[in-house]
């Protein structure tokens, strides 16, 4: 951990540089040793590295959320990246509410959606979990509520108050 100090600046940015180039960041996140490299880069990201990590996550979200590791790492980005980034990266999902809802790996990631915009109250959160909901209720039918994941995700937006219209909309 010491080499992620601040002291060591240089080396601190040849490291997230060299990670979170598209090429590398591929290999080493779908890895199960070097995820926790990345997950370890992610938690202690300064704002210039966010932006950095945002950047190799644009594009890709869809593909990122459905590997096990990869998974792993957009859940630590969503907690730490700011609410506007991570609802720029939210609109990559747009039309595929279905796959987020019944695929294993991105299920969990729709949960770890629901608790970040939950933990914030304010317009872009605000504005973040509705895009989420509302496209998760557009791809919402009897496929999804029979699904094992699907239905872990359904029961979330079924429990809570606040969404419920949302849960109308499911119903």
């Amino acid at each position: 951990m010491n080499l992620l100090s601040r002291r060591n600046g240089h080396f601190r940015r040849c490291l997230y540089e060299s990670i979170f180039s598209q090429r590398i960041f591929s290999i080493v996140s779908n890895n199960c040793y070097g995820h926790r490299i990345v997950e370890l880069l992610v938690t202690n990201a300064n704002a210039l590295e966010q932006q950095l990590i945002a950047n190799t996550l644009r594009g890709h979200m869809l593909e990122f959320v459905s590997t096990r590791f990869t998974s792993w790492i957009v859940q630590f980005a969503l907690w730490k990246l700011d609410l506007p980034t991570c609802s720029t990266l939210l609109t990559e999902f747009r039309g595929v509410g279905h796959y987020l809802t019944t695929n294993s790996y991105a299920s969990h990631v729709v949960e770890v959606m629901f608790d970040g915009a939950k933990k914030y109250r304010s317009s872009i959160a605000d504005d973040y979990l509705n895009k989420l909901l509302r496209a998760i209720a557009d791809a919402c039918s009897l496929s999804v509520v029979a699904d094992e994941y699907g239905n872990f995700v359904v029961q979330k937006i079924l429990a809570y108050e606040q969404f419920a219209e949302y849960a109308d909309a499911i119903i």
